[in-house]
């Protein structure tokens, strides 16, 4: 079984309440400083903290505009934070769906399952439905590498299929698939792990031959030209003296 990690639940409650009540207020205190109603305050408030300013209604006492300005700001930095907490709280839905998802998926190969990883898949896309329209490509991207380190550090292989993300939606490729393409999609990600796993081997073996200082520079470039990997990431992987970038930029 999976000990999943007590993370702490953004308070998207009690930050909403935060926010409305700042509304709220400032509203009150501006029927007091203009000549406006209450909805008309808080009109104001919700068009300028939602950044739309239509302008239809502003301010007519210069007076008040340091304040007017200090109590929107105010009220955007607390916009910005609840829509933070509300990214952290969805962020954290789907950390918790995919450790289940796995969970899970380990019972049914312990039970001889051999539809684990489609059943997995299935059940993931059902339970997804309203939260991957939620994520954004980044968030994705930040949770999936979460997920694989911490199942890294308890020696949990996770199957590749999980992990196996859409470059341009930063989600498994199969979020989207249907039925039918399963099998084709666990079958490309077992392909694409072989291949990074034999990437990573190569470099390891690429580090390991510079420390033991025995192979000259040039030589291991020329094996690295065969691992596809850029070279920005390749000069970080491979440890290199600085005297021997010159005595390679003066041949």
């Amino acid at each position: 079984e999976i000990q999943q990690k007590d993370r702490p639940d953004p308070p998207v409650l009690s930050s909403f309440a935060a926010t409305v009540a700042w509304i709220l207020m400032s509203a009150a205190v501006f029927c007091l400083w203009e000549d406006w109603d209450f909805f008309t305050s808080v009109y104001f408030f919700v068009i300028s903290l939602s950044t739309i300013g239509l302008g239809d209604v502003t301010p007519a006492h210069p007076e008040y505009m340091i304040a007017t300005f200090g109590v929107v700001l105010i009220g955007l930095a607390m916009v910005t934070v609840f829509i933070d907490v509300v990214k952290e709280k969805i962020e954290l839905m789907y950390m918790d769906l995919l450790e289940k998802q796995l969970e899970e998926y380990m019972q049914r190969v312990a039970a001889g399952d051999p539809t684990a990883a489609e059943q997995m898949m299935q059940q993931m896309q059902a339970k997804s439905k309203y939260l991957f329209p939620l994520m954004s490509k980044s968030s994705g991207n930040k949770v999936m590498e979460q997920f694989k380190k911490e199942q890294r550090e308890r020696g949990i292989e996770v199957p590749s299929v999980l992990t196996d993300i859409d470059p341009d939606t930063g989600l498994p490729a199969f979020a989207s698939a249907n039925k039918e393409d399963f099998k084709e999609l666990i079958e490309q990600a077992e392909e694409k792990r072989e291949k990074e796993e034999q990437k990573e081997k190569q470099i390891q073996q690429l580090i390991e031959a510079r420390r033991t200082g025995r192979t000259p520079l040039g030589s291991v470039f020329n094996m690295a030209a065969t691992i596809p990997l850029q070279q920005e990431s390749l000069l970080q992987a491979i440890p290199i003296r600085p005297t021997e970038l010159m005595q390679m930029a003066y041949k």
